[in-house]
């Protein structure tokens, strides 16, 4: 299988982990497009939402919910999260944190650079 999560959950690709359980795995999105964009996955290959059962599907939105309300006890005013499966055929939950009034769920590229090492340290969910 040449899927790029799966690759991630084997440590084939390094990532930077916000949160990890027995079958999710929360990280930072490469694309550094937003601060805090997080990808939630589930560690078993699961295409998208038609293949997962209820209870996968449940239990990822579970780890979505904890996940975004970490970031609200870190002082973020919001989240917008999304479920999209056109770029990589595994399911998977973006989770993007929101600061002040912003209130958009489009994912636009704020053109900051960030180091992703250091802002997966300070938002790690223990």
């Amino acid at each position: 299988m040449d899927c790029v999560f799966c690759k991630i959950v084997k440590g084939e690709i390094p990532c930077n982990k916000i949160y990890e359980d027995k079958k999710h795995l929360a990280f930072l999105d490469i694309s550094d497009d937003q601060e805090g964009h997080t990808l939630v996955i589930t560690k078993k290959h699961i295409e998208n939402l038609n293949t997962a059962t209820e209870k996968e599907f449940s239990d990822l939105m579970k780890v979505a919910k904890k996940v975004a309300d970490h970031y609200i006890s870190l002082g973020y005013t919001g989240t917008s999260m999304a479920i999209v499966g056109l770029d990589v055929k595994h399911i998977h939950i973006h989770i993007i944190p929101r600061k002040g009034n912003k209130n958009a769920i489009s994912i636009e590229a704020d053109g900051k650079k960030r180091n992703l090492k250091k802002l997966a340290e300070k938002l790690r969910l223990q």
